[in-house]
């Protein structure tokens, strides 16, 4: 076992729910995202067929409240929250709004930055 890697329980993702519907340009023929005012479960690549009829079987097809249910008491375990910076794919700084951690993408490199305006500045 890698301690904080791999003795971390990881929650089943059965489905997704999404805010709104794909819908089709009457111009160009392609996909766009429209938003709805209730939550849409269809089944597609990210929810098996099941998922998606228990969903409805449970919530009818057309629901504007869900009930939920957060798997610990702690929020920044479940859902951190960070502004990130990603390069090529790669993430090469996090931070909380006032300092960060910036890795230098060629190096790997690490240094502490502090937010000045909109500008990371290396911290010495």
């Amino acid at each position: 076992m890698i301690k904080g890697l791999t003795d971390r329980i990881k929650i089943a993702r059965l489905g997704k729910i999404h805010l709104g519907e794909k819908k089709t340009s009457e111009k160009s023929g392609n996909l766009y995202p429209s938003a709805t005012d209730y939550f849409v479960v269809h089944e597609d690549a990210n929810t098996p067929k099941e998922i998606a009829e228990k969903f409805h079987e449970i919530y009818g097809n057309r629901p504007k409240e869900l009930n939920i249910m957060f798997p610990l008491d702690d929020p920044e375990k479940f859902f951190p929250q960070w502004l990130k910076r990603y390069a090529n794919g790669t993430l090469v700084c996090k931070g909380d709004g006032e300092t960060a951690i910036e890795t230098d993408p060629k190096t790997g490199e690490r240094k502490r930055a502090l937010r000045l305006r909109d500008n990371l500045t290396p911290i010495r």
